[in-house]
């Protein structure tokens, strides 16, 4: 036997919803008997789905490096910077200098909390920044400290989790995610238009992580969860070497 040698399954929105109705196990709620009022409620939940994964915890294919200000440097004496409103979480910070020659120097700055950045006696003191606090408001700021000096130009740059593009079920397109979250947004989805249509489906999520078993399609919705976050990782080693010299006394 051989194989099919392709590798383009990627179904558009409205046949995952459609499938994501079949799941429910009623006949009313598969194929050409799906109405609108049935659609626009799935793609509803369609979207609130991408928020409750947004909520949950960092998605990697939604990394992106974002510069800010947009394709400016630094200005002396400006501590705060927009970000985009998509913007959900920055996990790393850095600056440059020199950018794109033999002499460019990359400096990772230190995160704040909002304690210790309000806890700053002196916000407006200038130097090369070394430190941010990230301001999770509905228009998200970057807050640096030390507030730039004349010593750059300085160039900044962040990762930052950003939110998933809409679903939209007409037109063919397909969703926001990837291969590995396909089954997972299914399942999820299977799980919430049922609380509409299929109450008695629904069942109870469980715990995966911790060898607990979910029922009904939440139970599914669980697992398939529990599966992509797992792969949706940097598989890198964690190595700690602990340093005992400052133990030892003579």
């Amino acid at each position: 036997m051989t194989s099919s040698g392709t590798t383009v399954f990627n179904p558009s929105a409205a046949d995952l919803i459609r499938t994501a109705f079949s799941r429910c196990a009623r006949p009313e709620l598969r194929g050409n008997v799906l109405t609108v009022e049935h659609l626009n409620t799935a793609a509803r939940e369609a979207n609130l789905l991408n928020v409750e994964w947004a909520n949950r915890g960092y998605n990697l294919w939604k990394q992106e490096t974002i510069q800010f200000p947009a394709s400016t440097t630094l200005t002396q004496g400006i501590f705060q910077y927009a970000l985009p409103a998509t913007t959900l979480m920055v996990s790393m910070a850095w600056r440059e200098t020199q950018p794109g020659v033999t002499g460019q120097t990359d400096i990772v700055m230190g995160p704040l909390s909002a304690t210790e950045y309000k806890s700053i006696s002196n916000k407006l003191q200038q130097g090369p920044p070394t430190s941010w606090w990230y301001d999770r408001q509905i228009s998200p700021v970057m807050n640096l400290w030390p507030v730039p000096d004349n010593g750059g130009p300085y160039t900044a740059f962040c990762f930052a989790f950003t939110q998933i593009q809409d679903v939209v079920g007409p037109g063919g397109v397909t969703i926001d995610s990837p291969y590995r979250f396909l089954d997972a947004f299914v399942a999820g989805l299977a799980k919430r238009v049922a609380i509409h249509y299929a109450p008695e489906r629904v069942g109870t999520p469980g715990n995966p992580w911790a060898g607990i078993p979910g029922q009904g399609l939440a139970g599914e919705a669980e697992l398939a969860w529990y599966a992509a976050t797992k792969a949706d990782t940097n598989q890198r080693p964690l190595n700690l070497t602990p340093d005992f010299t400052g133990y030892y006394r003579l």
